[in-house]
């Protein structure tokens, strides 16, 4: 059983890894809280514009947008 001080530190450097956009290749960011520690570094869901996680921006430029297409056609093929 894991003590809960190394708990907490391997916790802590799970989320200081840096994973990669499946769609840009960049960097996803680090979110922190108010203190600065890390508590989430996957990123957003890329569908449907691709399987995997994606950074912010793409999610924000790419996958947002083009969810909104997908649900404007589902509605008018439904319609």
């Amino acid at each position: 059983m894991l003590q809960k001080k190394n708990y907490k530190k391997m916790k802590k450097s799970l989320f200081e890894t840096t994973h990669k956009c499946v769609i840009c290749k960049g960097d996803i960011e680090i979110k922190r809280n108010v203190d600065g520690i890390a508590y989430w570094n996957r990123g957003h869901n890329a569908w449907p514009v691709a399987k995997g996680n994606c950074c912010y921006k793409c999610e924000e430029k790419k996958v947002i947008p083009r969810r909104k297409l997908q649900l404007l056609f589902d509605q008018k093929k439904g319609a």
